[in-house]
């Protein structure tokens, strides 16, 4: 015997309609709680977006304050007033120099050492730009830097010897160690510093006169 299923237009109807406030209930508790994750997402990547900005600008502060302690301890040519070198090491503190093929196989050479193998443990690659390394950037030989790192300041380049201020490769060095004049460099800061301030001072003067005429 077969058993025939009756239903009848009312049944369908609220059936129908129970069916969608089902969907659309669910619909909303589920809007909600995807909500409430990207709230929450939202707060995590602004905490961390603003820890990483902390961190990079702490770096950068401590950066700032070695080199400028030193400087005081162990003056550059422009505080003694020269116009050479004086084997401050600021320059070598400051940034190791960046380098070519050509440079890292002189030096490599120089060093009797694969071209290879001092690629892969005194350099570093800053912006897409091979660099010699700290001597604190170790672990991270032959790799990028970003972040924080960019910012360590610990130690010198690796070929400065800090004690008798001396470069290990001083005959094979590269070009933008040999051409550094700090002391030119120095001049021409501190002479922008003083433009601006003139300029400054004498809008800010035009501005207290205005303020003074208004009265």
């Amino acid at each position: 015997m077969t058993e025939t299923l009756f239903i009848n237009n009312e049944e369908i109807y609220w059936t129908f309609w129970g069916q969608l406030c089902y969907i659309k209930s669910h619909k909303s508790a589920a809007l909600n709680i995807l909500h409430l994750i990207e709230h929450s997402l939202c707060i995590y990547f602004a905490t961390m977006v603003e820890y990483l900005d902390n961190s990079i600008q702490r770096a950068i502060d401590n950066y700032s304050d070695t080199l400028d302690k030193r400087a005081i301890t162990n003056p550059g040519a422009y505080e003694l007033g020269k116009d050479e070198c004086v084997q401050c090491g600021g320059c070598c503190w400051t940034w190791p120099c960046s380098l070519t093929q050509e440079e890292a196989e002189k030096i490599a050479d120089y060093l009797n050492i694969p071209a290879e193998a001092f690629m892969e443990h005194y350099t570093v690659i800053n912006n897409g730009i091979r660099t010699i390394r700290r001597h604190e950037w170790e672990d991270i030989a032959n790799k990028t830097l970003d972040g924080e790192r960019l910012y360590d300041i610990n130690t010198p380049c690796v070929f400065f010897d800090d004690t008798t201020r001396n470069c290990k490769i001083h005959s094979v060095k590269p070009l933008e160690g040999k051409e550094c004049r700090c002391w030119e460099e120095e001049k021409a800061f501190r002479h922008g510093i003083n433009m601006l301030k003139h300029k400054y001072s004498k809008k800010m003067q035009n501005l207290l006169d205005a303020i003074e005429q208004g009265k």
